[in-house]
């Protein structure tokens, strides 16, 4: 679906990435994962067409699209959502999934004046409402919902451009777990030929939707496995903790994880290495796992509780 090859972006005499190389499988969930600076946001633009690279190609498919632009790559098939929700917030959200849906289709003026095509993108913009939660809120202005909804909002508007690759730059930034809950229920349900590529620094979201995870630290990928690898692998841990810490070290010193050898939250592992747990996120304790999450089985849940809600009323995908 996706390939980065050598990857390298320099910002004057910083390379915030340095020689990265990743593969990106047809219907994946990839999440990159490293500390701050760790150019996790970076390649993320790379990937959209935001940032071009110093060096290297990325492949869309059999296409290299390195010097296409963002809007370019959109009509190929790649879409996305930002750190801060990037809506028209003072039109409606039914009017903001309608110009997603209009601008797919490169649909001019003329194309608005028929009224069998008006009532074509309506229809559409109502469902991609109805499949985020937010069919009650179809006629509220965008800046009126709450954080989390915009969140909502934002990846109905991806979905309209009918994507095969869907980039997700930290959708749990500003989440409450309950909502974070209802997002990752989200994520999950969408289609399996989806491919998503997710950037994160909350593990529990990561762990709970990932398939495949690169670590990434100072512009360099440290390792790309399956979530349960990377969650036993003694070098993941070392990009947030240092490797200075002791092999039998439990650490919660506000680096946002926790090293163990062999045990998640007092679990075993099965393995004799340090490893990453996630519970802290930024400092803050999160809550405890029950044992290693990666297990290759869908827990349904994350922050201990069933997917609830977003936020806003029953009919927008709240708990009932």
């Amino acid at each position: 679906m996706l390939d980065l090859y050598g990857i390298q972006v320099a910002f004057g005499g910083l390379r915030a990435v340095d020689d990265v190389t990743i593969h990106i499988a047809p219907g994946s969930r990839h999440a990159l994962i490293g500390a701050n600076g760790a150019g996790k946001s970076t390649l993320l633009h790379v990937a959209a067409g935001a940032i071009r690279p110093t060096a290297g190609r990325v492949m869309l498919g059999d296409r290299d699209v390195t010097g296409w632009a963002p809007h370019r790559r959109a009509r190929a098939g790649i879409g996305r959502t930002f750190q801060q929700p990037a809506l028209l917030r003072r039109e409606s959200c039914l009017s903001n999934v309608a110009a997603a849906v209009w601008r797919r289709d490169g649909g001019g003026f003329a194309l608005l004046t028929r009224p069998a095509r008006r009532r074509a993108v309506a229809a559409e913009a109502h469902r991609r409402l109805a499949e985020v939660g937010l069919t009650g809120r179809a006629t509220k202005p965008a800046g009126q919902l709450s954080h989390a909804q915009q969140r909502q909002l934002e990846l109905a508007i991806a979905l309209a451009g009918r994507p095969d690759l869907l980039l997700l730059d930290e959708p749990a930034a500003g989440l409450a777990r309950p909502d974070l809950a209802r997002l990752s229920e989200l994520i999950r349900d969408l289609p399996a030929e989806l491919t998503v590529l997710l950037v994160d620094h909350d593990l529990d979201l990561v762990f709970d939707l990932a398939t495949m995870v690169t670590v990434l630290d100072r512009g360099r990928v440290v390792l790309t496995a399956p979530p349960a690898e990377v969650w036993a692998d003694a070098r993941a841990a070392e990009v947030y903790l240092g490797p200075s810490v002791p092999p039998e070290s439990t650490l919660d010193g506000g680096s946002g994880y926790i090293r163990r050898t062999g045990a998640v939250n007092g679990a075993s592992t099965g393995t004799s290495r340090g490893g990453l747990a996630p519970g802290v996120v930024d400092g803050v304790r999160r809550r405890s796992h029950g044992g290693p999450a990666p297990t290759g089985v869908r827990r349904g849940s994350v922050g201990g509780r069933r997917p609830g809600s977003l936020g806003g009323s029953a009919g927008d995908g709240e708990s009932r």
